[in-house]
């Protein structure tokens, strides 16, 4: 049962990273649209699916990766903890980004004024 444990925390930790990765290019997405719809007055363009998609798949992951950390880690390997409090970090930040997706996606149809 050992040999499983180091796969299933190099996974855990690469999956982290992916939750990370997955997160900030839905950021990037929203991001993109807010500062079109300033640009162009127009408040009815709509949230990209892709910004969805990025969130929720940056939720998934970073739960994976918990999960695999918290079956995989060994009694005094400093190393996994420090990965598993990465990864409940990267889980809670993939949650705030998907939440804040949510909040930047209704539309508004008076954006600018005058």
């Amino acid at each position: 049962m050992k040999t499983l444990r180091l796969p299933a925390v190099a996974v855990g930790g690469v999956l982290t990273v992916a939750g990370i990765v997955l997160a900030v290019l839905a950021t990037q997405v929203s991001t993109d649209l807010t500062k079109q719809r300033s640009s162009t007055c127009n408040g009815l363009l709509p949230m990209p699916t892709s910004a969805y998609v990025f969130g929720w798949t940056a939720v998934a992951a970073a739960l994976v990766a918990v999960v695999l950390l918290v079956l995989g880690r060994r009694a005094g390997a400093w190393w996994v903890i420090t990965l598993l409090v990465l990864a409940v970090l990267a889980f809670l930040f993939a949650g705030f980004v998907t939440y804040t997706v949510y909040g930047d996606a209704p539309t508004v149809r008076h954006l600018c004024s005058g």
